[in-house]
């Protein structure tokens, strides 16, 4: 994916001793970046960039301004697949895999997301090359677009869930046993067609974006009135080839 960032590539925002030099915004971006932004305080910024807050409210307005512009910055920064010739369905499944990873890399990211973050500046290149791609292989444009959205608004959801997992597993309990417990705190005659296919609700994968992806790009391809290739993603077993279990 594009570098919109200008310049030259990374570099600890921490200030040489001796060697007083202007910082930049990029530089901040970079330090918060580097010590994570859950928990990120503009204090523990400034201490380890080596400057006083009062510089820092020179580049940002607050930590909400500073955290729109680093995960803004991971976004843009975040390589996602181009197009090499593959079937779509791999380009679309390749596409999926590196934004769940994007997306459970950090749960600001999420949470920016939910409240207005993550425009669509940051996604106007991997719209470019998606659209693109899809184009090139006759779809139409707007079964491209309708599937764009698709595909993020699944992965988005996947992604959310599987930070959920996350949160309950640094409690010590997980998705599976809430479940039960709901049941359980109910009584006998409640839930009754639940009770019967519990099993299969508790062995979903919580947070597998490839499953539902799946379901999405078959209908995809029985609109078109293809039959995947045996060596693509969709068409494959299971449609796991080259990807694996979801990361």
């Amino acid at each position: 994916m594009t570098n919109h960032r200008g310049g030259t590539g990374r570099s600890s925002a921490k200030r040489t001793v001796g060697r007083p030099r202007r910082l930049t915004l990029n530089q901040i971006l970079d330090a918060a970046l580097e010590l994570g932004l859950d928990g990120l305080t503009m204090t523990r910024l400034a201490q380890h960039i080596g400057v006083s807050v009062t510089v820092l409210y020179g580049y940002v307005a607050n930590r909400e301004d500073l955290l729109r512009a680093a995960i803004a910055r991971t976004a843009l920064d975040h390589q996602f697949p181009t197009d090499t010739g593959q079937h779509w369905s791999d380009y679309i499944a390749d596409y999926a895999r590196t934004l769940f990873a994007l997306l459970t890399s950090n749960s600001q990211l999420i949470l920016s997301f939910l409240q207005g973050g993550l425009r669509p500046h940051t996604q106007a290149d991997q719209a470019e090359v998606w659209m693109a791609t899809l184009l090139k292989r006759g779809f139409a444009p707007e079964d491209a677009a309708s599937l764009f959205h698709a595909v993020g608004q699944l992965v988005v959801g996947c992604a959310a869930a599987r930070i959920h997992a996350k949160a309950l597993a640094a409690e010590g309990t997980t998705h599976e046993q809430e479940w039960r417990l709901a049941v359980q705190a109910r009584k006998a005659a409640d839930l009754p067609t639940l009770r019967r296919h519990a099993p299969v609700l508790l062995q979903a994968d919580y947070g597998n974006w490839e499953q539902p992806l799946r379901w999405v790009l078959a209908g995809a391809a029985a609109r078109r009135g293809e039959e995947p290739p045996a060596d693509s993603w969709l068409g494959g077993p299971g449609g796991k080839r080259r990807s694996g279990a979801s990361e």
